[in-house]
């Protein structure tokens, strides 16, 4: 059983989301970037790098 909730935040509550949310991949892709971990650099950079692109094209409505 799924929810949608259709119209839960106002345009511009949606759009300091959005950004929260480009924010948050972009900081997860900092540290993910210095990591000692090899094997988690090469997991998660590129995994955090396309969260970022996305999450950027959303706040920007493209």
């Amino acid at each position: 059983m799924s929810i949608v909730v259709i119209g839960a935040l106002s345009p511009g509550q949606n759009a300091i989301v959005n950004w929260f949310w480009f924010g948050f991949a972009v900081l997860g892709l900092i540290v993910n970037s210095n990591s000692k971990s090899k094997k988690e650099r090469n997991t998660w950079v590129p995994v955090l790098l396309v969260s970022a692109v996305c999450t950027l094209l959303v706040a920007l409505n493209v």
